[in-house]
């Protein structure tokens, strides 16, 4: 059976009602476009019961013949059983703005994998043993969701302390109260 990614119920196209009035009024697409996966993560956890997750998102390129990453850190939600879901227009965005046209998030297999570990950034080195890992797959997964694993623009890794500090202050300072509850 090929897991598939399923839309997030409230996804970036209806994520500013959500916002409280200062960031509203401070709105800025481009600035707050690399924490939309954070925004609507969050409110579905908080309205619609999701686990929050988050990791790097890996695409099986033709080209060139490997797994690249397409986020160095990102936010998904799952469910009880572990299905994935995500924001298809972010998804297709990036995918657009990377030239991968092989990939489409609405329809393409996708694997969540939780046991991977690493200890430093090595993109080569990850994508490699993801490689590795699909070569006998009847049907290579286009689409990793590599859980807990990510980093920031300076190659530090992401841990659940940082992740959950991240979130701790969105919370606090950007979506309203009321969700909250």
């Amino acid at each position: 059976m090929k897991n598939r990614i399923k839309q997030k119920p409230i996804d970036s196209s209806e994520i500013e009602k959500y916002f409280n009035e200062e960031l509203k009024q401070k709105w800025d697409y481009g600035k707050v476009r690399e924490r939309l996966c954070d925004y609507t993560s969050l409110v579905n956890y908080h309205l619609k019961g999701f686990d929050m997750a988050w990791g790097t998102i890996w695409v099986w390129c033709k080209r060139k013949k490997k797994y690249i990453p397409i986020f160095a850190h990102h936010t998904w939600n799952l469910d009880s059983e572990d299905n994935v879901y995500d924001d298809f227009y972010s998804l297709n965005e990036i995918l657009k703005y990377n030239n991968i046209n092989s990939v489409n998030p609405e329809k393409d297999s996708i694997r969540y994998v939780d046991d991977f570990k690493v200890t430093k950034v090595n993109r080569m080195q990850i994508s490699e043993r993801l490689k590795k890992k699909f070569k006998k797959s009847y049907s290579k997964p286009k689409m990793i969701f590599l859980s807990e694993v990510g980093w920031d623009r300076n190659d530090n890794l992401h841990n659940w302390k940082s992740m959950e500090k991240k979130w701790s202050e969105i919370e606090k300072e950007d979506i309203i109260k009321e969700i909250q509850r």
